[in-house]
């Protein structure tokens, strides 16, 4: 655990050097609607990447937070008021996060803030948001410190990183024959994001007795990977686990793989990249297995009766492209927010001009949030702020995303072990 101490010291000096001063001070975001018909507007904060390195990938939540946008005011609005998102990129770095987020609480006076896209650039945003006494919807992150830190002010509604390894696991462990010894590889970028998958997955080899045969860290952005793939090829492994945030790493990795014919039982990820609609639907995820959120194919449905295939028919409408987790993620979470602020306003009428009592109390409705029906699956934050998300462990087979667990959302079997490179037919991009 040494690491995550030095990760949280770096936290705290990088949150202080941002945070000088904490303004508090109240100012009026919504109002009613006046006498004359003129409207009224409520802000959320939002900031993602808009720019950087995860641009490609953060243009899934910036969808479905803009959908949700549109839902909503077509139905009312919220309190009676135009929903404005006011948006901030955090260009992929922390310290433009910490900008962005003080930016939106102090001039933009937002009662809450929605993001960001990447750990990195999220984590920094935990302990700020106590400081700022701002409610943080960190929906999107994917290390467990998000939640772990003890913030009374931080939701999640993405699964814990331990739980959708721990599914993942267990699941491509029963593809062996019974009592069969497993060999288990993995390869991880050395960032926050990466040094957090790679100690689940080690702690989960050690207490299950799986022979851990070779952990391999990298430098994102890295342009040749073949001496660490033939170094790990080398060793042999039934499985390789993979971790990488950014697209171009992980189709690198995947590329160079086949380059060097490094083909073991299986391929697995269960966060970033690897689980991105653009990897997925890239023509070398055939065969992948990874653990998701959501799928197109999961049975859940909002409270209203909209259904997965309605969303995604009004999604590939509207954008051209078949909605993923993230996008779906990100338009859900507009609409708890929505719903945790009307939950706010009762009984008595929220005063915009205490901005810091209506935070307050929308922090305290988000504890209270108890959503069953929503197309992300059912929503409810447990006391660390946390949400328990079922994952849903998939395969790409032919280049169709095939759900193989759990049995209530099963479409098909998983293909074990994958063809060799040397097998396939691959129509290069």
């Amino acid at each position: 655990m040494i690491w995550l101490n030095w990760l949280w010291v770096g936290l705290t000096v990088l949150v202080l050097a941002g945070c000088q001063n904490v303004g508090l001070s109240g100012s009026t975001t919504a109002t009613a609607v006046t006498a004359t018909g003129d409207g009224c507007e409520v802000k959320f904060g939002v900031i993602t990447s808009l720019t950087g390195s995860f641009a490609d990938r953060a243009i899934e939540l910036v969808r479905g937070y803009e959908m949700a946008r549109d839902d909503l005011n077509e139905t009312g609005g919220v309190l009676g008021c135009t929903l404005v998102l006011t948006t901030k990129d955090d260009a992929s770095n922390a310290a433009t996060g910490i900008t962005a987020f003080q930016e939106l609480v102090e001039q933009e006076q937002a009662p809450i803030v929605i993001g960001s896209f990447a750990s990195a650039v999220t984590l920094p945003l935990v302990p700020l948001a106590g400081q700022y006494r701002t409610p943080l919807l960190a929906h999107n992150a994917a290390n467990d410190l998000v939640t772990s830190l003890g913030s009374d002010w931080v939701f999640r509604t993405t699964g814990r990183l331990d739980n959708s390894v721990t599914a993942l696991m267990d699941y491509t462990l029963t593809l062996r024959p019974e009592n069969e010894p497993s060999s288990l590889a993995v390869i991880y970028e050395n960032t926050v994001f990466g040094q957090a998958f790679a100690q689940v997955v080690t702690y989960y080899a050690k207490e299950e007795g799986i022979s851990l045969v070779a952990v391999e860290p990298f430098t994102p952005s890295a342009s040749d990977f073949r001496p660490l793939l033939e170094r790990v090829q080398n060793a042999e492994p039934d499985f390789v686990l993979l971790s990488a945030d950014q697209l171009s790493d992980a189709l690198l990795l995947i590329k160079q793989s086949r380059e060097i014919d490094f083909s073991p039982q299986l391929f697995l990820s269960n966060a970033g990249a690897f689980t991105s609609a653009q990897f997925l639907s890239s023509p070398y995820a055939d065969y992948f297995l990874v653990t998701l959120d959501w799928s197109e194919s999961a049975n859940w449905y909002a409270a209203d009766g909209t259904t997965t295939q309605d969303f995604i028919d009004r999604f590939q409408a509207r954008y051209g492209v078949t909605p993923g987790d993230r996008s779906v993620n990100a338009y859900v979470s507009i609409v708890l927010a929505a719903q945790a602020l009307e939950m706010a306003n009762q009984p008595e009428p929220l005063d915009w001009n205490n901005i810091a009592g209506v935070r307050i109390r929308l922090r305290d409705a988000l504890r209270e949030l108890n959503m069953p029906d929503t197309l992300f699956g059912p929503i409810k934050f447990d006391s660390t702020g946390q949400n328990y998300h079922p994952p849903l462990i998939a395969q790409v087979n032919q280049g169709q995303l095939v759900i193989v667990a759990p049995a209530e959302h099963q479409t098909g079997q998983a293909v074990f072990p994958m063809p060799n490179w040397s097998e396939r037919v691959i129509d290069e991009p």
